[in-house]
């Protein structure tokens, strides 16, 4: 299949990004020269990574490379969360890959996505984690579904070591 790629995702619903002919190719400049479409200036990346002391199988792996101008909305940045951990929860049962938590690299757009996603409820006192969370003082156990919990800005790990 022969796809345009550079244009944000946001856009993507609104003009064709597939290449069959010339007229493809023109009406998706002309789309970009009109600002009904951008062009990607940034990447959003999003990978798995299972919870091990084994570093070769910790490391992450790609999952979603998606393009973005960066003008999205926390609400439209929601949606691009949720298609995706909904796609890796629908192989759950091939991979065997328990969602636990979401990690964001901090910024506003896409923390106030993840504080939509995951901080829906207190974690319950029946949950399987709640036993090995509910001592830490100042832990927030605000959870979304399944328990799903979020680090908003991995970088204060660094800052306290």
């Amino acid at each position: 299949m022969n796809l345009f790629l550079g244009v944000c995702w946001e856009y993507e619903s609104t003009t064709s990004l597939e290449f069959n002919s010339i007229d493809d190719l023109d009406k998706l400049l002309r789309a970009i020269n009109q600002n009904e479409v951008h062009h990607a200036s940034e990447a959003t990346v999003g990978t798995i990574g299972i919870l091990s002391y084994d570093t070769w199988i910790h490391s992450a792996c790609p999952i979603l490379i998606s393009g973005t101008c960066k003008r999205e909305t926390g609400d439209e940045h929601l949606k691009l969360l949720e298609v995706t951990i909904n796609a890796v929860e629908k192989q759950r049962s091939h991979t065997r890959i328990c969602t636990v938590s979401i990690t964001s690299d901090g910024k506003s757009k896409r923390g106030h996505a993840l504080a939509m996603f995951t901080m829906k409820k207190q974690l319950s006192p029946s949950s399987l984690i709640y036993s090995q969370l509910h001592s830490f003082q100042f832990m927030n156990l605000l959870v979304g579904d399944d328990d799903l919990m979020c680090n908003k800005d991995y970088k204060h790990l660094f800052k306290r070591l």
